[in-house]
């Protein structure tokens, strides 16, 4: 990230969520992570995707869902709301 090589932090990141899903909550702020990653990188795509991946996460996490989720899901849900309007 410091080098400004997204595309190498992006594909790092990738793999940790894909790899290791729990706890969730890791997931989740990683996740964020990776949207700020894509948007810093201009690919906006990317980071509504990413996004959306945290809202939909936080919904389904049921009882495993915590403050830091809920925070982070709402941030995500904003700004998707934003880039809408």
């Amino acid at each position: 990230e410091e080098a400004q090589r997204f595309d190498r932090a992006l594909a790092s990141y990738q793999a940790y969520v894909s790899e290791f899903t729990d706890p969730i909550e890791t997931a989740v702020v990683t996740r964020f992570k990776m949207s700020e990653l894509y948007a810093q990188a201009g690919d906006a795509e990317g980071r509504s995707a990413a996004l959306r991946e945290i809202v939909a996460l936080d919904r389904a996490a049921g009882a495993q869902r915590t403050e830091t989720m809920r925070g982070i899901a709402a941030r995500s849900a904003l700004q998707l709301s934003e880039d809408l309007f």
